[in-house]
């Protein structure tokens, strides 16, 4: 079980410091993607999170030890701001606050270990990632994430699905 907390912990560590903490951004390995990778020199584990895309997107996170891949999680997702013209708000909005949700429960969010719905509210707007089926990040792990503007109005859907992976 160490190497699942010790996994989490990095994970957390370098999504705080990557693409929500708005650093770390490298150069892309494909064609209109965005990359961030973090590294941690002791351990030598390293972080990267690539995707394609803004309004609707499509990602993966790899944690690598050395060359090789341990841990994997895609995930696909969409911004819909135009549901909400009551409102002023706009896709920059909505990124930022998903940015602050991700880095306030880094320990918890997207990693499928929590038996309840994590959430983290600001201002009108509220996230909830709900994971599929709990367990910790040995099994394989799914959820779906959503941001909501006034309880009412979805603007953001996303999906995750990973874990570790074994050669």
């Amino acid at each position: 079980m160490k190497l699942y907390e010790e996994a989490t912990a990095f994970i957390a560590e370098a999504r705080r410091n990557s693409w929500a903490g708005g650093e770390h951004e490298v150069e892309p390995l494909h064609p209109g993607s965005k990359r961030h990778v973090f590294e941690r020199k002791s351990g030598g584990l390293r972080y990267e999170d690539e995707f394609w895309g803004s309004q609707q997107f499509q990602g993966m996170e790899v944690v690598y030890g050395g060359d090789n891949a341990l841990w994997v999680m895609s995930y696909r997702g969409l911004v819909s701001w135009e549901h909400a013209p009551f409102i002023d708000v706009s896709p920059g909005d909505i990124y930022r606050f998903l940015k602050a949700a991700l880095i306030a429960k880094a320990d918890e969010a997207r990693l499928g270990i929590s038996s309840k719905p994590i959430r983290f509210e600001e201002g009108m707007l509220s996230y909830e990632d709900t994971p599929d089926v709990p367990g910790h990040l040995g099994s394989v792990m799914s959820g779906t994430e959503n941001i909501v503007l006034g309880r009412l109005v979805v603007v953001f859907q996303g999906k995750y699905l990973g874990g570790f992976v074994k050669v």
